[in-house]
């Protein structure tokens, strides 16, 4: 019985590395860098939050990977269950273009007139507008939080009252990754 272990405890021994090692991962897959001084730097904010849209609440919550010098943002919103409904990436231009990519938008959200546009043009202005200059949206800054070498802010409110909505956010947590 000894010698049937020996002989097969290598072979359990490398089955159970090369498992390990196909399932393990040393970096998420969500990870945008940017160089800033040498070394890289994201930051991953954790967000809840209630849009308001004609007097209809919807509580959100949503996990946000910004990279500031790229001027680069990745967006999961999610309903109160935790359900995708909007994926996107944003992109900045030095000249202030946006550049979005629609990633997934569920069919709810899709019977919403303009609904990604204003997600994509909200999440510009509060982390990717370099001179915030928009008069259509009104946005109020509450409660700065230190994450890493920057600040953000614990409570944001965003009204445009053309389109009829109102977005209030709360970071509930978030941190930098510098590598």
């Amino acid at each position: 019985m000894k010698q049937v272990i020996i002989k097969f405890l290598p072979v359990l021994l490398m089955a159970l590395g090369l498992c390990s090692g196909c399932s393990s991962r040393t970096t998420s897959p969500m990870q945008e860098t940017t160089t800033i001084q040498g070394k890289t730097t994201t930051y991953r904010l954790n967000h809840s939050g209630v849009l308001d849209i004609n007097g209809r609440r919807m509580p959100l919550r949503g996990l946000l990977q910004l990279t500031p010098g790229k001027r680069h943002a990745r967006v999961l919103i999610m309903n109160d269950l935790g359900m995708k409904i909007l994926v996107s990436e944003i992109k900045a231009s030095q000249e202030d273009d946006i550049e979005s990519r629609l990633i997934f938008l569920s069919p709810f959200l899709q019977g919403i007139p303009s609904f990604y546009e204003e997600s994509v043009r909200c999440i510009y202005e509060m982390y990717l507008n370099n001179t915030p200059n928009n008069k259509k949206l009104l946005i109020s800054r509450k409660t700065p939080k230190k994450i890493g070498n920057r600040t953000f802010y614990g409570h944001t409110v965003i009204r445009n009252k053309d389109k009829n909505y109102r977005l209030e956010l709360f970071l509930n947590s978030g941190s930098m990754i510098r590598l």
